[in-house]
């Protein structure tokens, strides 16, 4: 749990949390973007063992266009909390905030009871959260992003970029 307090036009860069949330307003407004899961891709977070892991590498106010494209793509969903107002924002979702005023807000996290098991096909959140699991073990196994990245190429170079494995794939299945 953690409180916040802030002046107007103070920003909270787009990122996502873990685990689920309850924002409580307590003083002034804050302007809330929220991001499903889907858009993942469209908002480019940084990798894992980054300073700013989570958090969106576009610049909300200035993106660029040129380097983050798919950003043109994403979809939130935007909402004011006036004091008194608690908004929750569940695990994996992207969320931007601006003070609008000067501002007391609280936190609330906390874990949810998790799925045992795997549905398929797997959800946007069972995607991030599998990515992120992913990304974590090659990082803390290999130690840099230069080596994440070459195994990671390694491993998709010529055999998922092409329709040849697709087709060998489909005259083999039962």
């Amino acid at each position: 749990n953690m409180l916040f307090v802030g002046q107007r036009g103070v920003v909270t860069p787009c990122h996502y949390d873990e685990q689920e949330n309850f924002f409580a307003q307590v003083k002034g407004r804050k302007r809330c973007v929220l991001f499903h899961p889907e858009h993942f891709k469209n908002l480019y977070p940084f990798r894992v063992g980054h300073p700013c892991d989570r958090q969106s590498q576009v610049d909300f106010n200035n993106p660029d266009l040129e380097r983050f494209s798919e950003f043109r793509n994403a979809k939130g969903v935007e909402a004011t909390l006036e004091p008194g107002d608690v908004l929750y924002i569940p695990r994996t979702w992207f969320h931007h905030i601006i003070s609008l005023d000067h501002t007391v807000s609280v936190n609330f996290w906390f874990l949810a009871k998790k799925k045992s098991e795997i549905t398929y096909p797997l959800s946007a959140e069972q995607k991030v959260s599998m990515t992120r699991n992913v990304e974590s073990m090659l990082y803390t196994a290999l130690k840099s992003p230069e080596e994440v990245t070459e195994f990671l190429n390694t491993i998709v170079r010529g055999r998922y970029d092409s329709d040849v494995n697709h087709v060998i794939n489909k005259a083999t299945s039962p």
